[in-house]
């Protein structure tokens, strides 16, 4: 990702306006229409995908086996709405690593899980044990071979290879339950991380002031969007301005792409139109602030259009065109919100020089 450094300081010109805004009030907008949301749609989807697969190993049969495919996808997309969120308890013992491993250029993750499947070890069936296995093979990436893979099938049968199969699927679907169950409790009313997220100061040992938790909030959005242009769609069409070579898309396996994509631009919508951006920054900027939402408005419009058609893989020529076209508002909007949280709110963002391209 394409560096960005939010450093604590205002320009000199804007001083008032960072004296004025406040902090405390955005903080408490992110954290209840966009955070603990997001987290719990994970945390309900995640469940219901665990269920799916206990049953299916229960009872393997077809039907079954479609129900757990389609939970995941549930859950992929409740992850995609919320993935660009990387601080607080997330940010811990890589649970957002363990959540999904991705990028993965270099296919380790993959190897790994294969190699699982191939040796059938069962230390794997069991979540207490799995989670000392690295990262890769514990989340959604994971699960996503498990279920989408060649040979996949054999989870619908009563064999000793589906049967391992399924145990270590459910291992995996068990572990993402109990780490977004944590993620949902820390940012609840009464969690240990809301505390620090709502009270700045001396002794938290966070964020010493709330323009350092606006910071987080911003970095969430900036970086946010800068991923998705640069890593969810310029990376799988190789059209990546460092020349780094064309990469696989995340969830391509599971032909949940362009899903995941959309998913991306509902979450990054909804945290700058929902989540107290445009609310809080409305009354000094209107018409940047209508500017930035129609940008992401129109992203998520273009997105949903290209799943419509239900191609599902990026790299198809025919979708070549509608992606560039999607890379220019995210540019826009980035470039302009990072404008808008200068001016506001006193952050001061610097662009490294590849950016400025």
């Amino acid at each position: 990702m394409l560096a960005l450094l939010i450093a604590l300081c205002g320009f000199h010109g804007r001083i008032a306006h960072a004296e004025e805004f406040d902090h405390a009030a955005l903080s408490r907008l992110v954290l209840e229409r966009h955070i603990r949301p997001g987290y719990q749609r994970l945390r309900d989807a995640v469940r219901a995908m665990a269920q799916a697969n206990a049953s299916l190993c229960k009872k393997p049969d077809e039907i079954l086996r479609q129900a757990t495919r389609a939970a995941f996808v549930a859950t992929v997309r409740a992850w995609g709405r919320i993935e660009h969120v990387r601080f607080g308890p997330v940010a811990e013992d890589y649970a957002h690593e363990r959540i999904a491993f991705w990028p993965d250029p270099k296919g380790v993750g993959a190897r790994q899980v294969r190699r699982i499947l191939r040796k059938r070890s069962s230390d794997v069936l069991d979540r207490d044990t799995l989670v000392k296995k690295s990262v890769a093979v514990q989340g959604l990436t994971a699960l996503e071979i498990v279920f989408f893979s060649k040979g996949s099938e054999v989870v619908a049968q009563d064999s000793e290879n589906g049967r391992f199969r399924c145990g270590y699927g459910l291992a995996i679907a068990r572990n993402l339950e109990r780490i977004t169950e944590l993620l949902v409790s820390e940012w609840s009313s009464s969690g240990t991380f809301t505390a620090l997220w709502l009270r700045p100061g001396p002794e938290n040992a966070v964020y010493l002031t709330g323009k350092e938790v606006t910071r987080d909030s911003a970095r969430a959005l900036l970086d946010g969007l800068e991923a998705l242009r640069e890593h969810k769609i310029a990376g799988p069409i190789g059209l990546r301005p460092d020349g780094a070579a064309r990469t696989r898309a995340a969830f391509w396996r599971s032909n949940l792409a362009i899903a995941f994509i959309r998913s991306n631009s509902e979450g990054l919508l909804d945290l700058f139109a929902e989540g107290g951006f445009a609310e809080m920054f409305r009354e000094r900027s209107p018409g940047l602030v209508d500017n930035i939402l129609g940008e992401l408005k129109r992203v998520r419009e273009e997105a949903t259009k290209i799943e419509s058609t239900g191609i599902t893989d990026i790299r198809t020529e025919e979708l070549m065109d509608r992606f560039l076209v999607m890379g220019f508002p995210l540019k826009n909007a980035r470039e302009r919100a990072a404008e808008l949280i200068v001016d506001v709110s006193g952050l001061v963002i610097r662009f490294n020089d590849s950016d400025a391209n």
